[in-house]
């Protein structure tokens, strides 16, 4: 059931088995996120490219109002305003890593924030769609503290169709798959973070 929001799904379902939590407890993570080590992201501006980002219990932390969370930041291309954004968190067996998107300006100042019912199911994968905006300089992506530990429950759908072939006729069966999957949210797993360019313009005609 593709679209199903982030917040109306969790805690709906009845509990997959454990995932393993990285527990934040004791470390010292920063007010603010550090954009000295925000890292730039190599796109070259002609086609689409996608960077995994892999969350784990050793990368930097920040205290959000929610607790503790582990994040990453990057330096936006030149031109971002021209591009559209793709984060996603694929499960990684009965885990899913919910992110919360930070985007700041040359100095750190708070431009745009995504999280919660912004991010939606496209496929098995938690998703989020933005373009770009003038003085965006900073993408930071954070694990969201805040439904850490919660299940969250979805139905995915198939569809395939089958070729029959009789001496007489041949003809098509279409048929369709529906499977409950569930998940715990934790703080780990990788989010990809996928860049598209405008289509080029159409040739001039004559």
């Amino acid at each position: 059931m593709a679209g199903a929001s982030l917040l109306l799904l969790a805690g709906c379902a009845t509990a997959p088995l454990p995932a393993a939590q990285v527990d934040l407890t004791g470390r010292s993570c920063a007010a603010q996120p550090d954009l000295g080590i925000a890292t730039g992201l190599a796109f070259t501006g002609k086609e689409e490219q996608s960077f995994n980002v892999p969350f784990s219990g050793s990368d930097a932390c920040v205290q959000t109002a929610k607790g503790p969370a582990l994040y990453h930041a990057f330096q936006v291309p030149d031109g971002a305003e021209q591009l559209t954004f793709r984060l996603a968190s694929t499960p990684q067996q009965n885990s899913l890593l919910p992110f919360r998107v930070i985007l700041a300006d040359s100095k750190g100042a708070v431009m745009r924030k995504f999280s919660g019912d912004a991010l939606m199911f496209r496929g098995s994968q938690l998703s989020l769609l933005f373009r770009g905006h003038p003085g965006e300089a900073y993408l930071i992506v954070e694990a969201d503290p805040g439904v850490t530990g919660q299940s969250v429950s979805r139905i995915q759908e198939s569809t395939g169709t089958a070729v029959a072939v009789t001496p007489a006729v041949a003809f098509a069966v279409h048929y369709g798959n529906d499977a409950t999957m569930s998940y715990i949210f934790t703080q780990t797993g990788v989010v990809t973070i996928t860049l598209t360019p405008p289509p080029p313009p159409p040739p001039k005609t004559q």
